[in-house]
């Protein structure tokens, strides 16, 4: 009975996505595979009698079609890594940051995101017409990067706020100032949440059709604005449609593939090197004895190595071998000196080094991390 309803539960989710999404995905590729004669055929066929490709070869030969997705790539590209580095900076600052307006500007950056877009359409026209960039590619970057920062923003804020600041201050410790700490510890924390929040942002400007159609003419026109131009009130053209509506699929799934492939390989172990020359790698999460996947500054290493013993989340691995009074480099910099002799894989930490930053952490007691010359009392 259990197997039963547990087969069910797989299925019907699986029949339901193929009916709704599948399913008309599979019309238009078959329909643009027909000839024009039997797209207006009265006697319907699902598969096409003769499949041909003309319907691309005349989207392509005799239309703006390819020059129309450039302009597409260009504008949704920008208005990514605009966002991406926008938000960015902008959510560390309202993470990390205290300061008497911060929740107002939370609930603002919100607010601005449920703002119809529409609402917007005739105050960035007139900005646009007297800045003297309407219909161009600019026009388009300015509006999205507008109307999308908010968004991106507000969730990159809690996305920080999820990363322990400990990290921060152990790198801080170790001698690393702000900006590295931004770009080399929080980022690549970062990395997934952004991916997902700039990958949103990528295909909201890609599908994006109002702005599109109202700032655009024919040289800055982009892939949905010449889908909808297929269409006329006497005539439309539906090879030409389907076609273009296949074609343009193919940067989304394109994009999706490599990032599914990208978030499978994050399931190993991994720890991050901060700079080529360093002989630690920090533990992106608690890592077992096993294999581990090195990323970051990895040039002159392989990818992977083993790990010997277990590696608590930010703390380092040794890369190399090293004897005792050898330099532990981190960031580039000496950041402590061996006091024993320490294996490739192997756990570095108080019970093997000391700061070379602060004298005092030398003494102090692997397991409290007190200082052991202070004495503590118990009351």
């Amino acid at each position: 009975m259990r197997q039963r309803k547990s087969i069910w539960t797989f299925y019907i989710p699986i029949v339901f996505f193929m009916a709704t999404v599948l399913f008309p995905f599979a019309w238009i590729l078959l329909t643009s595979l027909k000839e024009k004669k039997e797209m207006f055929s009265a006697e319907f066929h699902f598969l096409p009698l003769e499949p041909t490709l003309n319907s691309y070869r005349e989207l392509f030969e005799k239309t703006d079609f390819i020059h129309n997705m450039w302009n597409s790539l260009v504008v949704s590209f920008v208005t990514v890594l605009i966002a991406g580095i926008v938000s960015f900076m902008a959510g560390y600052a309202l993470s990390r940051y205290r300061f008497k307006i911060r929740n107002g500007l939370m609930y603002f950056f919100l607010l601005l995101y449920l703002v119809p877009s529409t609402l917007l359409l005739i105050p960035l026209y007139t900005i646009f017409n007297k800045m003297g960039i309407l219909h161009t590619q600019l026009c388009l970057i300015i509006a999205y990067s507008t109307y999308s920062i908010p968004y991106s923003v507000w969730l990159t804020t809690g996305f920080i706020n999820q990363v322990p600041y400990e990290l921060e201050e152990a790198a801080a410790l170790d001698g690393c100032n702000l900006f590295q700490r931004m770009i080399r510890i929080v980022l690549p924390l970062l990395r997934p949440a952004m991916v997902a929040s700039l990958s949103f942002i990528f295909i909201t400007s890609w599908n994006e059709y109002t702005y599109a159609n109202m700032f655009t003419n024919k040289d800055s026109r982009t892939v949905t604005v010449a889908l909808s131009n297929f269409m006329s009130q006497y005539n439309i053209r539906w090879d030409l449609i389907t076609a273009g509506g296949i074609i343009v699929v193919i940067p989304v799934v394109i994009m999706f593939e490599r990032l599914g492939e990208n978030e499978m390989k994050k399931m190993d172990q991994i720890c991050y090197i901060v700079h080529e020359t360093d002989n630690v790698a920090t533990a992106m999460e608690d890592v077992t004895a096993g294999d581990i996947k090195l990323t970051g500054e990895n040039k002159n290493r392989k990818g992977e190595m083993i790990a010997l013993q277990q590696i608590p989340f930010g703390h380092k691995v040794a890369l190399c071998d090293m004897e005792e009074g050898d330099q532990i480099l981190k960031y580039g910099v000496c950041i402590g000196i061996a006091t024993k002799k320490i294996r490739k894989g192997m756990h570095v930490h108080l019970h093997n080094m000391k700061s070379a930053y602060d004298f005092r952490s030398a003494q102090l007691d692997p397991v409290t991390v007190h200082a052991k010359d202070i004495e503590y009392k118990m009351y």
